[in-house]
């Protein structure tokens, strides 16, 4: 059976529960892709975001004591991290409930990233070693710089992420795919803040764990970006599906669904370019 990339009805009742959700909660910045919330810093001046950059977007599973102490476990797109009353907060969309919710880190039990399959009883801890692991510096100036970088590639890196972790397992071949996909975007003669953009957008994609809603999204955002780079992703599309050494048919399916896909939005294009040339400009 083929794989085939279809939005069906229930696909857009919950995108429309989505939208319903996000209409009554502050926007947080740097949510995938599909969540239509606004960029700008969440609104509350006291509450400064300390959750490293490369952390926002990760998926993590959690088992967590909700307020009544009853056990549960959730599976959450990172957001932020903020502080209230002495206590840490998370706050992220919850795969479970289909919205914004947030987390005191006290509760959570034990933490695990779904994209490396590492285990934290503490989630302080995981907090704490990442921001330990931050080479680039966490100066307001380099976060924002690898923020506005990551913006240019992410849906790429989407693209490309989705499929390495198709199987279910990331590949260091995989990783490596990716890595040389950013290091070539951004290695250009003259460009600024080479090394801190490249360094700081791998690190980011390791940490995606991408949904299909989200892949339809990048796709739709990379056939924006025109031919060119199309033609580029589609090169480190099939180096990510050869590089583990297996194959899977749906692998396939998916490349040249998104293929076919990307050549017939783009002949359209074309098309619409030679008749509006043809006609010419119309008289106001």
């Amino acid at each position: 059976m083929s794989f085939q990339i279809v939005i069906t009805d229930e696909d857009r009742r919950r995108w429309d529960k989505k939208l319903a959700a996000l209409s009554v909660a502050p926007p947080i910045p740097s949510m995938p892709a599909s969540l239509p919330v606004s960029e700008h810093d969440y609104p509350v001046p006291d509450q400064r975001n300390f959750l490293p950059y490369y952390l926002e977007g990760q998926m993590i599973e959690i088992d967590y004591l909700d307020a009544n102490s009853a056990p549960t476990h959730r599976r959450v797109r990172c957001g932020r991290c903020f502080t209230e009353n002495a206590l840490i907060y998370l706050q992220g969309f919850c795969l479970e409930r289909q919205a914004l919710r947030e987390f005191r880190l006290d509760r959570v039990q034990s933490l695990i990233v779904m994209g490396t399959g590492e285990v934290f009883e503490d989630a302080r801890l995981w907090l704490e070693s990442s921001n330990r692991l931050d080479e680039l510096g966490d100066d307001q100036r380099s976060q924002n710089t690898v923020r506005f970088a990551f913006r240019k590639v992410k849906s790429a890196v989407q693209i490309l992420m989705f499929l390495a972790r198709y199987d279910g397992t990331l590949h260091a071949a995989e990783t490596a795919v990716v890595d040389r996909y950013i290091d070539q975007y951004f290695r250009k003669p003259r460009a600024r803040d080479v090394e801190l953009k490249i360094k700081g957008c791998q690190r980011i994609a390791r940490g995606l764990f991408p949904t299909t809603e989200e892949l339809w999204d990048a796709l739709g955002n990379l056939i924006e970006d025109g031919e060119p780079q199309c033609a580029s992703v589609l090169l480190y599309i099939d180096e990510i599906i050869a590089c583990d050494g297996t194959t899977m048919p749906a692998e396939i399916d998916l490349r040249n669904a998104i293929a076919q896909l990307v050549e017939t939005e783009i002949s359209a294009r074309r098309a619409v370019n030679r008749l509006s040339g043809l006609i010419g400009p119309t008289a106001g």
